[in-house]
């Protein structure tokens, strides 16, 4: 049986994957195989604008108007287009590489979300890594991605035009899955196990 997202699968898709992995290889990912991602609660309106960002209490001058500006921003960031849009990116992770990222954060004391992020080379303005999501894939014939070790890029900060240089870790498989941001309902690929709410420093 071929893979739910074969379709997908084509040279666009492997440029997609070629701007955040060195010389992607494709391979099947069965059916049942658990996958992570660090997700996001930034939209595109934050990258653009730097409006959106989970607020903090420094911004405010009680911790009651901390507290309500931060319960307000959860209820905005629940929604099923919120926890939809978590859900869909493209770049996944293995169970392997979540536990070494969990190790380093350990030994570091440095947030399982900051650990990984530096590993898989993703700028903070673009990910705020608030989620860890842990999905199974559910196609029987699986999902086709394309896999490979990170590559080094360099990003400017759309906020102060500051340019950063990110190396993600070369013992790292990052896995980009065709398709994720076309299909409507994700669900029909990925089975959700857990959303699991990660600690900022």
């Amino acid at each position: 049986m071929k893979p739910a997202n074969k379709s997908a699968v084509n040279e666009d898709a492997k440029r997609r994957a070629t701007e955040g992995i060195i010389n992607p290889t494709a391979r099947v990912i069965p059916q049942g195989t658990t996958l992570f991602r660090l997700a996001s609660t930034y939209t595109k309106n934050f990258a653009e604008k730097g409006v959106d960002q989970r607020p903090t209490p420094e911004s405010y001058p009680t911790l009651e108007a901390y507290d309500a500006a931060d319960k307000q921003w959860m209820s905005d960031n629940s929604s099923t287009e919120a926890w939809a849009r978590l859900f869909k990116g493209g770049w996944w992770f293995g169970s392997g590489d979540l536990v070494d990222f969990k190790y380093a954060s350990m030994q570091s004391g440095v947030p399982l979300s900051d650990c990984g992020r530096q590993a898989l080379a993703v700028a903070s303005f673009w990910n705020n890594a608030e989620f860890l999501i842990e999905a199974k894939v559910k196609p029987t014939g699986g999902l086709e991605v394309f896999c490979g070790k990170g590559r080094q890029i360099s990003v400017q900060d759309p906020l102060d035009g500051t340019t950063h240089h990110l190396v993600g870790s070369d013992s790292v498989l990052q896995f980009f899955i065709p398709g994720m941001h076309l299909i409507r309902n994700a669900r029909a690929w990925f089975k959700l196990e857990h959303r699991h709410r990660l600690r900022h420093g």
